[in-house]
């Protein structure tokens, strides 16, 4: 179920299920086990209800939290807002290549060594569902 603008315009959040239910995202050489967390949101917005290009207004996000997250409920924590570039979106985080770890491995590993301090990591889409071309044709 997706999320909706709540009181003062806040957007809320509502959780998706893992795709298969996680059983291949969780086994190497297709991810690895995270010191932190990912989960995956859909934001909705009624900005982008009926916008000139057509484009949904319902979008995915996958939020990172650090470890020890849910240990202090009242902590705050900094967030770090990443957008894949143009023609790029939200599943291409996960994307594996030979000899390099995925960025949001890479920044796990860094949050649990204590290499930088704890953050949320908030992975937006930046792709348009629709190219105005295709639309026009």
């Amino acid at each position: 179920m997706p999320a909706t603008e709540g009181p003062g315009g806040r957007l809320t959040l509502a959780s998706q299920p893992e795709p298969f239910g996680g059983m291949i995202f969780c086994m190497l050489p297709w991810s690895a086990e995270l010191a932190g967390r990912i989960d995956e949101h859909v934001i909705s917005s009624e900005l982008l209800r009926d916008n000139p290009l057509g484009d949904p207004r319902d979008r995915p996000l996958l939020v990172y939290t650090p470890p020890g997250y849910d240990d202090d409920p009242g902590r705050a924590y900094p967030a770090v807002y990443v957008i894949q570039g143009y023609t790029g979106h939200v599943a291409m985080w996960r994307n594996r290549m030979a000899f390099r770890q995925p960025f949001p491995e890479t920044a796990d590993a860094m949050f649990a060594r204590g290499d930088a301090p704890p953050a949320i990591v908030v992975y937006a889409a930046g792709m348009l569902s629709r190219s105005r071309a295709a639309r026009d044709k």
